[in-house]
C-alpha cells in the first residue's frame, strides 16, 4: 500500500490486490488504519459491483477488454466456447458461479467434445471468473487425455508398400525412409546429383 501526497493537496492511496490496483483520494493525510479502511471499502464496492452481472455479459466485457491483446483466432475461439455454454450457465450471475455448476458445464461438454476442447472452454470460464469474480477458487476436474496408440508396420507391411510402388515416382522415397531418412531429407535430395 503506498500513500502519495498530490500537488493540489490531497492524498492518493494505491494498492495493488490480485493484479488489479485499487485507488482511493482523500482531502487528508490518512493514518494507516484509515488507508487500509478505505481501501477495503473501494475494495468490497468494486467487487460487489461486478457481482450483479452475467457470466454471459462478464463473458463479452472480457473478450471486449482483452480484444487489443488477444489474436483474432483467440477471440474466435472463445466467441465460439460462450456459444457452446448452456444458456442457462451464462444466464448465472457472476457471483452464483461455483465449482459444483463448473463441473456439471464441463462434464456435459466433454461428453461430445475432446480433452483439449474441454480444457479449453474451463481455461476461458476461468480467465473470465479471474476478471470479475477474483475471489471464486475453482478446482475443476478435467478428462484425461486419450493416448493414441502407435501404429508400427511389419515388415509384411513395408514389403507390400515397396512392391506396390514399384516403378513408380515414389519407390525411391519409399525406400529412402524404409532406410531412416525423414521426410524432409527425402525432399532434400537432389536427383541431378
Amino acid at each position: 500500500m503506498k500513500i502519495e501526497k498530490l500537488p493540489s493537496g490531497s492524498y492518493r492511496i494505491r494498492k495493488m490486490y490480485k493484479g488489479t490496483t485499487y485507488t482511493v483520494v482523500t482531502d487528508y493525510k490518512p493514518t494507516q488504519k484509515e488507508a487500509i479502511q478505505l481501501l477495503s471499502a473501494e475494495m468490497d464496492k468494486i467487487q460487489a459491483g461486478s457481482s450483479h452481472i452475467t457470466f454471459r455479459t462478464a463473458a463479452e466485457s472480457y473478450m471486449d477488454t482483452k480484444s487489443n491483446v488477444l489474436s483474432p483466432s483467440t477471440l474466435r475461439g472463445y466467441q465460439g466456447i460462450l456459444r457452446c455454454l448452456p444458456d442457462s450457465f451464462k444466464d448465472l450471475l457472476i457471483s452464483d458461479v461455483d465449482n459444483i455448476c463448473v463441473q456439471k458445464v464441463i462434464n456435459k461438454y466433454s461428453e461430445t467434445h475432446s480433452p483439449k476442447s474441454t480444457k479449453n472452454v474451463n481455461g476461458f470460464i476461468t480467465a473470465v471468473l479471474s476478471m470479475y469474480s477474483p475471489n471464486t477458487r475453482l478446482s475443476i476436474t478435467l478428462p484425461q487425455n486419450i493416448r493414441k496408440k502407435q501404429y508400427i508396420p511389419t515388415d509384411e507391411d513395408v514389403k507390400r508398400i515397396i512392391a506396390y510402388s514399384k516403378d513408380t515416382e515414389y519407390e525411391i522415397p519409399i525406400i529412402l525412409a524404409t532406410f531412416g531418412l525423414r521426410r524432409s531429407e527425402v525432399c532434400a535430395l537432389d536427383p541431378t546429383t
